[in-house]
């Protein structure tokens, strides 16, 4: 089964988070949306800080488990360096949209609708985190 718990948090610059945390009962990992816009590397940090890292989706049933979480363009993990994860590991699965992966600038992933797009790294999304 799936636990699904929504925490938000109010902050006196009128800013806010919101925590919508999946916890899979027969996985070992759980997904942590934040409602924060962050450059991919602050995104990063701020999962590695707070949680384990940004999310490696290694199958279909993670994509969807994901897809199902966001509801706004996204960052997972993903970045161009022969395309790996960012918890180091490579990349086994993908889910690009049309057109992408594409040429130039565009280092970091972000996921939309289910689909991976390609970006600039320094482009503000919401992100999605992991935990062990």
């Amino acid at each position: 089964g799936i636990i699904i718990v929504c925490k938000s948090y109010y902050f006196a610059d009128s800013s806010m988070v919101t925590l919508v945390i999946i916890n899979r009962t027969k996985g070992s990992s759980r997904w942590i949306l934040v409602n924060e816009r962050k450059t991919w590397s602050d995104a990063q940090s701020y999962c590695r800080q707070r949680y384990t890292d940004l999310a490696s989706i290694r199958n279909l049933a993670e994509n969807e488990e994901i897809r199902g979480l966001i509801n706004d363009t996204s960052w997972i993990g993903l970045f161009r360096d022969a395309w790996k994860w960012s918890d180091g590991s490579t990349m086994s699965f993908s889910k690009w949209a049309d057109n992408h992966p594409s040429e130039g600038d565009k280092h970091c992933v972000a996921s939309h609708l289910g689909k991976w797009l390609d970006y600039s790294c320094s482009n503000r999304f919401y992100f999605v985190c992991y935990s062990k």
